[in-house]
């Protein structure tokens, strides 16, 4: 993008001029939602909320503000996902900072928050609820539930460093530090645990892209978002396996497993569920009817 596409001049470039000039220069370039991107790109410049810059649309931008948001608009051509230039997302009433060491948070998740959330619900009876979350990136699901359930603690992991930072960072920004513990961890690894606390639920959004699928998926998804928290070996349900064989020790009987799968996975999760010796297996569908959860009980034992 050159100068003279954006000019620096800002006499005329009130908010709505430059709404009207972005809109179509994203769609050229082929930009899903092209009105939405800028109206983000300008919210997050001018501190608006996106009802607000309708409100105010004969504003002028400085030239400061105007090369921000041509900065922005050049990186989204360049296909830099739309969380990520603007460096925060809203995920179940939540607002949480991401960047390129997180996997941007879908809205399917949602759907996995709100099936653990009922869970715990109608499983309390006035003792702290203690839940594993394996993964947790930016800690989207770790500080939603710790949001809507006060009374849990959330241990959360990830393997990566740089993740734990967003996630810690998210913990403080929705005041939940006291809620959640955070600690890096491999979950392909045996772990030294010394403790031999047991939990109510088990949690995980895994890696579950096959990595033979790599080519069919989006340009920005490729090229921005962590390889390590989206692609896995073989059909992508390595971790699905690794979560109910190993961690599943760690569940206590009636507890339960919360994961989210892909394409074509479900099947396969609920034969490891069933080998393993787990109840009341129930496979969710997503926004688009396409299965995309799958969550069983552990069962109780029974003696004598």
């Amino acid at each position: 993008m050159t100068q003279s596409n954006v000019p620096l001049s800002t006499a005329d470039w009130t908010i709505m001029k430059v709404i009207q000039w972005a809109e179509p220069y994203l769609a050229k370039y082929s930009i899903e939602f092209p009105r939405l991107n800028i109206e983000y790109f300008l919210a997050k410049l001018l501190n608006y909320r996106r009802i607000d810059l309708y409100v105010n649309y004969d504003q002028p931008l400085t030239s400061k503000e105007l090369a921000a948001v041509k900065s922005m608009v050049r990186q989204r051509v360049q296909g830099k996902p739309l969380q990520y230039i603007v460096g925060e997302i809203d995920f179940y009433n939540i607002s949480l900072t991401v960047n390129q060491d997180v996997l941007i948070p879908r809205p399917e998740t949602e759907l996995l928050v709100d099936a653990v959330l009922n869970y715990l619900h109608s499983s309390y009876n006035g003792a702290c609820m203690r839940i594993l979350e394996l993964g947790t990136g930016s800690g989207n699901i770790a500080v939603a539930l710790a949001k809507n359930f006060p009374d849990c603690i959330v241990y959360a992991c990830d393997v990566s460093a740089d993740a734990l930072a967003v996630a810690k960072e998210n913990a403080v920004r929705n005041e939940v530090t006291d809620r959640i513990i955070f600690f890096q961890a491999d979950m392909r690894n045996e772990w030294n645990r010394t403790s031999d606390m047991l939990f109510d639920c088990i949690v995980s959004n895994p890696p579950y892209i096959p990595e033979s699928d790599k080519d069919e998926l989006p340009r920005d998804v490729v090229e921005f978002e962590p390889h390590v928290s989206l692609f896995a070996s073989g059909d992508g349900t390595e971790f699905h396996k690794r979560i109910i064989d190993y961690f599943g020790q760690w569940l206590k009987e009636g507890g339960k497993i919360y994961m989210e799968i892909g394409i074509r996975q479900a099947q396969k999760v609920r034969y490891f569920f069933e080998q393993a010796g787990y109840a009341d297996i129930v496979i969710d569908l997503d926004h688009q009817e396409i299965q995309r959860m799958v969550h069983a009980m552990k069962r109780k034992v029974t003696h004598g």
